[in-house]
C-alpha cells in the first residue's frame, strides 16, 4: 500500500554517457520519434524531412538536396548547411538536442519503471524547482 506519510526529493544523476547509450540502444524508437517530429513541425515537416538507421546513427535529410545530419551517440553532426542559412541550422541542432533531451529522459523514465517492476504504483509527471530552475521530472509511487 502506499505510504503517503513519509516524502523526499531525491536527486539522481544520470551520467551523460548512460543516456548518449540509451539513445543508441533504441535506436529504432529514437529514429521513430524524430521522424514523428520533423513531420509535425510548423517549418521541418514542410521540406519532406526522411529519417534513417544508418551506419549505427541516424540520418535525417530535409528536402531535396537540403540540409543533412547524422545523429551518432547522442551528438548532432550537420552538414550540407548553404552560405545564409546557419542561424536557422543552428536552431534545428538546437531543437534536435531538446528532442533528444526529452526523449533520453523518457527511456531513463522506462528503464526506472522496469527496474521498480511490480512495486511501481504510478508515475507522474511533474514541474520542480532545481537551484532556481524550473524543470520536469517524474514522481514514482511504489508499493514497499
Amino acid at each position: 500500500m502506499p505510504c503517503d506519510l513519509a516524502k523526499s526529493i531525491t536527486r539522481c544523476a544520470v551520467a551523460q554517457e548512460h543516456l548518449q547509450k540509451l539513445l543508441t540502444d533504441h535506436g529504432e524508437q529514437v529514429a521513430s520519434i524524430v521522424q514523428d517530429y520533423l513531420t509535425q513541425h510548423q517549418t521541418y515537416g514542410t521540406l519532406s524531412p526522411r529519417v534513417m538507421r544508418r551506419g549505427g546513427g541516424i540520418s535525417i535529410q530535409l528536402g531535396a538536396g537540403g540540409w543533412s545530419a547524422i545523429i551518432r551517440n547522442g551528438q548532432i553532426r550537420l552538414d550540407a548547411v548553404l552560405r545564409g542559412e546557419e542561424a536557422a541550422a543552428n536552431q534545428f541542432v538546437r531543437d534536435l538536442t531538446e528532442l533528444l533531451g526529452i526523449t533520453a529522459d523518457e527511456l531513463f523514465t522506462q528503464e526506472v519503471e522496469a527496474f521498480i517492476g511490480d512495486a511501481l504504483v504510478q508515475t507522474q509527471e511533474v514541474e520542480v524547482e532545481n537551484a532556481g530552475r524550473r524543470q520536469q521530472a517524474t514522481v514514482f509511487t511504489v508499493n514497499l
